[in-house]
C-alpha cells in the first residue's frame, strides 16, 4: 500500500474528527479500493489530492497481480511454506521489544517512514511515541513507522481490517490500570498486539479483534 508523505501531511491540517475520518477513508480507499464517504473539510482535501491516491491504487493492484504470477510460478518449490508461516514471519521481524532498526534503501536513498496514527494518538499515548534514534516499527507489510501505534494500524489494515479508530478504541478499553505509560509495557504490548496481527488469518475470522483481545488479556504481564 503506497502512502506518500504527502497523504499524510495532509491529514494534520485538519481537526482532530476530520482528521480521524480523513486517514480512515484514505486507508479503506488505497488498500480495499472503498470510495471515500467523508464531508467537509476532509473532502476537500480528498479531492485535492485524489490523482495521487488513485495512482498509489493502480501502483497496488499492480503489485498484487504481480505477486499473485510470482507465487504462482514458484508454487511447485515452496510447497512447504504457507500463509501461517508466512504471516508469523512477518510479526517476528518486530523483534522482542517490537523494535528493529531501519533499513538502508538501494543508491543510498534514505527510507522514508510513515506513521497512521494521526488523530488516533491521543487515545494510546504511550504507543504513539516516536521512535528513538534509528530505529523504527515496521508493520505487516514491511513498512516503516515513526511510532508503534502506526506500525499497529497499518497492520491492521494489512490484515483487513476496516476500522481503525474502532481498534484503536478497543485497545484503550482494555488498557490495564496503573500502567502510567510505562515504555517498557507499551513495548510489551505492542509485540503481543503484533503477534496477534500476524497470526490472524483473515479467511477463518470475521476480525482480528477477537485474537488480539485474547493474546492481550491472557499473555500481559506473565513475560
Amino acid at each position: 500500500m503506497n502512502i506518500f508523505d504527502s497523504h499524510i501531511a495532509a491529514g494534520q491540517q485538519l481537526g482532530k474528527r476530520e482528521r480521524e475520518q480523513y486517514y480512515t477513508a484514505l486507508i479503506e480507499f488505497l488498500a480495499y479500493g472503498i470510495e471515500p464517504k467523508v464531508g467537509g473539510a476532509a473532502l476537500a482535501v480528498i479531492t485535492a489530492i485524489r490523482p495521487s491516491l488513485d495512482e498509489s491504487r493502480s501502483r497496488r493492484l499492480a503489485g498484487l497481480a504481480s505477486g499473485e504470477s510470482r507465487r504462482m510460478n514458484t508454487s511447485g518449490t515452496n510447497a512447504g511454506t504457507n500463509d501461517e508461516q508466512t504471516r508469523d514471519s512477518a510479526a517476528n521481524k518486530t523483534g522482542e521489544n517490537g523494535r528493529t532498526k531501519s533499513k538502508s534503501k538501494s543508491k543510498g536513498k534514505e527510507e522514508k517512514t510513515y506513521d497512521l496514527a494521526g488523530g488516533m494518538a491521543s487515545a494510546l499515548p504511550c504507543l504513539a511515541a516516536p521512535a528513538g534514534g534509528s530505529s523504527v516499527f515496521i508493520d505487516l507489510d514491511d513498512k516503516p513507522h515513526r511510532t508503534a501505534l502506526g506500525s499497529i494500524i497499518g497492520s491492521y489494515a494489512h490484515v483487513g481490517g476496516v476500522d481503525p479508530t474502532g481498534f484503536v478504541s478497543k485497545l484503550r478499553g482494555i488498557c490495564p490500570g496503573g500502567c502510567g505509560g510505562d515504555p517498557d509495557r507499551a513495548d510489551e504490548c505492542y509485540g503481543l498486539v503484533m503477534r496477534a496481527l500476524g497470526k490472524y488469518d483473515p479467511d477463518k475470522g470475521r476480525g482480528p479483534w477477537p485474537l488480539v483481545k485474547t493474546i492481550l488479556e491472557q499473555e500481559r504481564g506473565t513475560g
